[in-house]
């Protein structure tokens, strides 16, 4: 029996020897939460076995995460034992940033929201997330409100795009602009926040990650479990 070597795999703990089978319930890799190795047995009876044994374990990986947001649990250890474990509590902490000033401006209270939109953007360095809702706003006081004391406060404007923005500290921005393209619309307005992040995710592939496959093992394996835990008062899109 041949022996490989898969990074990602690696990096969760799970042995060379370990990698040339596909995944039982008991080769529950050691950087996942111990918690939950019940949730672990149970993505390994719902993944039959494909031909390629990698894709077997990608495939099982991906079904873990997915349980574990369906019942809110947290994936990963919260030791920093690997990148994506770094990266996770990274993102929690971001996320408790914007919750905790979303419920204190009530920023997205009263508001009429049509749509919340979530994506990835690959950096040199890292990665950033952008999370935003588009609303309808026909209070035209609105852009004087977001200046007010102490809440919202939102104290810098962006020329020429008119992109209003206020740090929250640790690469967390909020930001309001104006959504109407080809120009300005005084009712159509984006209203959200931006991570940075300086670390890349360790991806489980065979060889190097796409940059589509890189974006979206961080919104659907990293991030979303965090937005799902963490999320603001009064906001009728939980998930923005």
């Amino acid at each position: 029996m041949a022996i490989t070597d898969t990074p990602f795999l690696s990096s969760l703990g799970v042995p060379p020897l370990v990698q040339a089978r596909n995944p039982t319930p008991e080769t529950f890799p050691t950087a996942l939460n111990f918690n939950n190795k019940s949730v672990w047995g149970t993505a390994v009876a719902e993944t039959p076995p494909t031909a390629s044994v990698p894709e077997t374990w990608a495939l099982c990986l991906k079904r873990y995460v997915e349980l574990c947001e369906e019942q809110n649990l947290f994936p990963f250890q919260t030791m920093h034992q690997s990148r994506n474990d770094q990266i996770s509590d990274f993102l929690q902490e971001a996320r408790r940033m914007v919750v905790k000033y979303i419920n204190l401006s009530g920023l997205f209270d009263e508001l009429k929201l049509t749509q919340s939109h979530r994506s990835v953007r690959v950096t040199h360095d890292g990665f950033n997330i952008v999370v935003y809702a588009k609303a309808t706003i026909t209070d035209p006081s609105f852009e004087q409100w977001l200046q007010k004391m102490p809440y919202p406060h939102f104290n810098s404007i962006r020329r020429p795009d008119g992109k209003w923005v206020k740090p929250l500290g640790n690469g967390v921005t909020m930001f309001v602009i104006n959504g109407k393209k080809g120009g300005y619309s005084p009712t159509r307005w984006h209203i959200g926040y931006e991570i940075e992040c300086t670390m890349f995710p360790d991806v489980p592939t065979s060889g190097t990650p796409s940059k589509t496959e890189l974006e979206r093992f961080i919104l659907d394996v990293l991030f979303m479990p965090v937005l799902r835990t963490h999320r603001p008062l009064k906001v009728l899109h939980r998930l923005i």
